[in-house]
């Protein structure tokens, strides 16, 4: 779900940082695109874990209809 998202920030931060070669360029890649990128990562390990769980549910819950 997250993949075209960190995909494009990553393309956007390569292309921002082939063009900015300084100091303040790299305050702003360390500043803004990396703790974005790491929140994305968080967000889609997140999001794996909650299908996961999702799917033990519903087998529960089929398990459970049978019984029932």
């Amino acid at each position: 779900m997250f993949n075209g998202v960190i995909g494009y920030l990553s393309n956007e931060r390569d292309r921002f940082n082939e063009n900015v070669k300084d100091n303040f360029g790299n305050s702003i890649d360390l500043d803004m695109f990396y703790p974005i990128y790491q929140d994305l990562l968080k967000l889609q390990e997140t999001y794996q874990n909650f299908k996961v769980k999702e799917a033990e549910i519903n087998s529960l819950t089929m398990e459970l209809r049978t019984i029932i």
